[in-house]
């Protein structure tokens, strides 16, 4: 029988296929609006949508666009396998190419800023005549609209029970493009350092307070190699690199904006000892080549994204290495984290919670790994959610 673990990981072919999404399934109903040879798309999920347009339309070539390596891992784990048309990309932005028609699906829990740079993408990337299709699994949508129409003078609007389907012509490219990337500075002891976030990077527009965190918390080392788990914008792995020059620091993040905002900010403060890492998995980490790991991992999923974390964190430390954890939720850490390492410490910072182990000199797994799927918490409090949350 599959472990989860295995499946998580894309070790075995999932033997299943998830369910589509509100949002991807109202596009996969506007399928025949669908024109052109050269189409693009990106997805809330597996990418099915893309796969039955590229196996529709075999004349076609259909481009899926990942803002995050593991989504675009896990769609090309297809059973039937990826279809001759069809593309799995992961970039920061879309392809640099034009296209008949772009298919946006954008769920209800979306990003503000995220919606209208890639809307504004979009509009760039059609040709003259080209359509724009996107959906939404707001029943009542309207702010979607009128972003809509920021680009597309004219816009059709189909409602159902499920949502709302916006269709539009580019009858013009945009006078002026908006830049949504932000640059901004802080403060590390007296260097001012100089970061760049751009929509759909966490933290978009300011360093968020678990980063400063583990910064405050940055070991003293005169050599070795640090690996910053989940870098997000750089902050982290570049207040390394600058207080100690000697060290190597690997900065890994899923989602390629992040990767690029941390490039940025290594040249822009004069650091070279900053490497970058697009990888959800870990895989492409060294084993017992690492002294210290610094982790910011996300809050969603049930912890199973902590859990590839915690594991890719014990294997690329060396014997004696630490790994420092920052998180709100302490509790999982606390309990799993014995597992693997020994003497666990939480401290709290700032209202964060540092959570600190130890690779035994040994190496070896003092107990059994944790199945980090059984973990389950106790269920927050459900609100309505909102309309692309700024």
């Amino acid at each position: 029988m599959n472990s989860p673990r295995r499946l998580r990981r894309g070790e075995v072919a999932p033997q299943y296929v998830p369910k589509v999404r509100p949002a991807e399934q109202l596009m996969v109903d506007a399928m025949a609006d669908v024109q052109g040879e050269k189409i693009l798309c990106n997805s809330s999920g597996r990418a099915q949508f893309a796969f039955a347009l590229a196996i529709a339309r075999p004349q076609s070539q259909v481009t899926c666009w990942f803002l995050d390596v593991h989504l675009r891992d896990q769609a090309a784990l297809a059973p039937a396998g990826v279809p001759a048309n069809l593309q799995l990309v992961c970039e920061p932005d879309f392809p640099g190419v034009e296209y008949q028609t772009i298919c946006l699906v954008l769920p209800k829990t979306g990003e503000a800023e995220l919606t209208r740079d890639l809307l504004q993408q979009a509009c760039v990337r059609l040709v003259d005549g080209g359509t724009l299709i996107a959906t939404t699994d707001m029943r009542d949508d309207q702010w979607l609209h009128t972003e809509i129409q920021r680009f597309f003078p004219k816009v059709t609007r189909r409602p159902t029970r499920k949502g709302v389907t916006y269709l539009a012509i580019k009858t013009e490219s945009p006078k002026k493009l908006k830049n949504h990337d932000c640059e901004f500075m802080f403060r590390d002891g007296e260097r001012l350092i100089r970061m760049k976030s751009r929509p759909g990077v966490f933290a978009h527009r300011k360093l968020d307070v678990g980063a400063r965190t583990l910064i405050s918390v940055i070991e003293p080392m005169e050599k070795g190699q640090i690996v910053d788990l989940g870098c997000g914008s750089g902050g982290v792995a570049v207040a390394a690199a600058l207080r100690h020059p000697e060290l190597d620091v690997l900065a890994v993040d899923s989602n390629p904006r992040a990767i690029e905002c941390t490039q940025w900010a290594a040249q822009e403060n004069g650091t070279s000892r900053v490497q970058t890492r697009l990888d959800a998995t870990g895989k492409s980490l060294e084993s017992n080549s690492v002294d210290v790991v610094y982790a910011n991992p996300p809050y969603f999923s049930n912890y199973k994204i902590a859990g590839i974390f915690v594991e890719t964190a014990f294997r690329i430390l060396i014997p004696g290495g630490r790994i420092y954890i920052v998180t709100k939720a302490p509790a999982w850490y606390v309990e799993s984290l014995p597992l693997l390492f020994e003497n666990v410490t939480s401290d709290l910072i700032r209202g964060y919670s540092i959570v600190k182990a130890t690779k035994s000199m040994s190496g070896k797994v003092p107990a059994t790994a944790p199945e980090y799927e059984e973990y389950r918490s106790a269920k927050p409090r459900r609100r309505k959610p909102k309309l692309y949350e700024e």
